[in-house]
């Protein structure tokens, strides 16, 4: 309860934090938040795709 609690608000403050420091440091760093998500949703694709493909593979053999 409070223990977990105090956990997640403090790393989310870690990483509001971690941010502000990283966009001060990097001035790209505000294209590359915009197209992380998206490279996420690939990179998940991808591992969807290939766990699919072993599984096919293996289930014809």
């Amino acid at each position: 309860g409070l223990g977990l609690a105090i956990t997640m608000v403090s790393a989310g403050v870690v990483a509001a934090l971690g941010i502000r420091h990283v966009e001060r440091h990097w001035s790209g760093f505000s294209r590359f938040a915009h197209r992380a998500p998206y490279v996420s949703a690939a990179l998940i694709a991808l591992v969807g795709l290939y766990t699919g493909w072993i599984g096919l593979h293996e289930f014809a053999s």
